[in-house]
């Protein structure tokens, strides 16, 4: 499987615990880890070691209450990767009809450019009298707008400053 641009990856594993009960028998119990998800990117490699420290650590509390079971072998161990995309803006993406048919959504169709933040916002701001998903119908305002410091598409971690900055 080739890896995308971006991951997540966790860890889950089952494990068989045992104890000698003191009388020639033996107490065998199962036990089951998971890792909450880690995200893998070109600026954040993977961190095995904290993968690692975390198993650890679900195993001695699990274990931490003086049961006197040991780990005796891992039954199981999986490594689950799943592409991950974080919500950002992008290219045109038709709306499926059973939400067009509801009339309730402007879509602006941006098929020759990045900009589909400012033209979403654009049709809020000025909706017009017809063929609302048009960019042509907003262009002659986009200069109406603040847009110093955005680039595109404009990613959701610079949302609140074109909050900030329309807002001055």
């Amino acid at each position: 499987m080739a890896l995308c641009t971006s991951n997540k990856i966790n860890v889950r594993a089952d494990a068989s615990f045992i104890r000698d009960n003191g009388d020639g028998s033996i107490a065998r119990v199962m036990a089951y880890f998971h890792t909450p998800p880690q995200i893998v990117a070109v600026g954040h490699p993977l961190d095995i070691d904290s993968i690692l420290a975390d198993l650890n650590r679900q195993v001695e509390n699990w274990n931490g209450r003086g049961s006197g079971l040991v780990i005796d072998r891992v039954l199981r161990f999986v490594v689950c990767i799943n592409a991950y995309r974080p919500v950002h803006g992008s290219t045109f993406i038709r709306t499926p009809k059973w939400l067009k048919g509801k009339r309730c959504i402007i879509n602006v169709e941006n098929k020759t450019d990045r900009k589909c933040f400012i033209w979403s916002v654009l049709s809020s701001l000025y909706p017009p009298t017809s063929h609302p998903e048009r960019v042509s119908r907003y262009i002659m305002y986009q200069d109406r707008v603040n847009v110093k410091g955005l680039e595109y598409p404009v990613p959701t971690k610079l949302i609140p400053l074109f909050e900030k900055i329309t807002h001055q």
